[in-house]
């Protein structure tokens, strides 16, 4: 009976490692996790990427971040490629600002775009709602659709602004990492209530 304990267990612990382990593609070629150096190294042999001397510069003074731009659904767009400790845990893309006239016509369209292509891989997202202009006078960023896939990947489009102008976004995040930066801040703010609660 010990016997057959273990086994399970070691199956389990196994299973556990291989799916700690397990790719998480965020796009094309580009996996979660995979280092800066890989990710960068990939982006300059990829033809569907472009990046000026500036961006190579600026990838090549830090490992925290990348910038390329790139066709999507037929839209010009700037890439964003976040790093934490020189491993990818976000993807943006981001279309071009336009001002508010443009809104309705032009920048819901845009991410409306970005949705039906996600949708055709992942079907309907978890959450949808309509973006409406008047969200902006509360937040700058306004999430129309949210697809969770499988636990391990996040997806969100909507509309960002910035000085006035609006732009639509398509954003991929590795789902474990936030979600284990999520407990590290609640540890943090845990930890300062409880050493603040001592003055009292």
């Amino acid at each position: 009976m010990k016997i057959v304990s273990i086994i399970i267990m070691l199956f389990l612990f196994c299973g556990f490692a291989l799916s700690s382990n397990e790719k998480v593609m965020a796009y094309k070629n580009i996996y979660f996790f995979e280092s800066f150096d890989s990710v960068f190294t990939y982006i300059s042999g990829d033809s569907s990427f472009m990046m000026d001397e500036y961006d190579i510069k600026f990838a090549k003074s830090q490992s925290n971040h990348l910038h390329a731009s790139m066709k999507l659904a037929g839209l010009y767009c700037d890439v964003f490629l976040g790093f934490n400790e020189s491993k990818l845990t976000t993807l943006t893309f981001h279309t071009t600002y336009l001002n508010a006239t443009d809104f309705e016509s032009v920048t819901l369209a845009r991410a409306d775009k970005f949705s039906k292509i996600i949708t055709n891989k992942y079907g309907k997202p978890k959450h949808f709602r309509k973006i409406n202009f008047l969200d902006f006078g509360r937040s700058k960023e306004s999430n129309g659709w949210i697809w969770e896939i499988d636990n391990k990947k996040t997806i969100r489009v909507g509309v960002i602004s910035k000085d006035l102008e609006y732009s639509a976004y398509l954003h991929i995040y590795s789902t474990k990492y936030y979600e284990r930066q999520g407990k590290i801040e609640k540890k943090k703010k845990e930890a300062l209530y409880k050493n603040d609660s001592k003055n009292f």
